[in-house]
């Protein structure tokens, strides 16, 4: 891969703890040695910056990010972006892992207002979608489009995005297709959820009287899809966001 002349190249490695007490509890035991041990391989072939960490922001792993953050900038690594757990799939009832609760959002903002140095790392190494939300009031004004980041799985299905495995929305069969009769196919299925994505922010009631209605423009579609398993249902990280948008940054 390094000598690869492919300027877009990047590398993504999932990180869901910054020890292996709580990565090993979602990955399976020995998985953040091994983890460690590929990352460190990555920057010693010289391909460090292009690796981009993903942390899964769950109740047990929250706390971690601070550490994450320096043990990114010790590797060397170029990115560190996060992303609250998705209630569906593995991360189902019954499974030993959850979503942070407000007020862990809220210990962590006031972390990092208290620690310039680690806020400093924050602005150039990562991106905390927490740490975002309080930093605008920006309204949005454009909506998911559904094919900037389309997710085909081991099972030959092209869903509209990494984060809306909506099978009535996805493109079956991909093995016996190609790729631009896949997306001629999927065009009108994904121009309805383009619709739908943009009438949300007026017909869910919940969105209808929030105070964030303009700036999250109703959430995320496959985020309501993955959680409720409807389209129209509210975001699911509503509640956090409305605690994180009340405390403004101290910095």
């Amino acid at each position: 891969m390094g000598e690869l002349d492919f300027p877009g190249l990047s590398i993504q490695l999932s990180f869901d703890g910054a020890t292996a007490a709580t990565h090993d509890l979602v990955r399976g035991s020995g998985a953040f040695d091994q983890l460690l041990h590929g990352a460190r391989s990555l920057v010693g072939a010289g391909l460090g910056r292009r690796i981009a960490i993903f942390f899964t922001e769950m109740a047990h792993n929250l706390e971690e990010i601070p550490r994450l953050l320096e043990l990114a900038d010790g590797l060397g690594v170029g990115s560190v972006a996060t992303g609250a757990l998705v209630l569906c799939g593995r991360a189902s009832e019954g499974s030993p892992v959850s979503p942070p609760e407000p007020d862990q959002y809220l210990r962590l903002l006031d972390r990092f207002d208290a620690d310039p140095a680690l806020s400093a790392l924050y602005r150039r190494l990562a991106k905390v979608a927490a740490l975002e939300w309080r930093r605008g009031g920006a309204p949005r004004e454009e909506a998911c489009t559904f094919v900037e980041n389309p997710y085909l799985s081991a099972a030959g299905k092209l869903y509209p995005c990494v984060l809306c495995h909506a099978d009535p929305y996805a493109v079956t069969g991909l093995f016996d297709k190609s790729l631009a009769e896949a997306f001629a196919e999927g065009a009108p299925l994904w121009s309805k959820l383009l619709q739908a994505s943009e009438r949300r922010p007026e017909e869910i009631e919940k969105c209808r009287q929030c105070s964030e209605r303009l700036t999250c423009a109703g959430g995320c579609l496959g985020r309501a899809w993955g959680s409720c398993g409807e389209i129209m249902a509210p975001d699911d990280r509503c509640q956090a966001r409305l605690a994180v948008s009340g405390r403004p940054p101290t910095q």
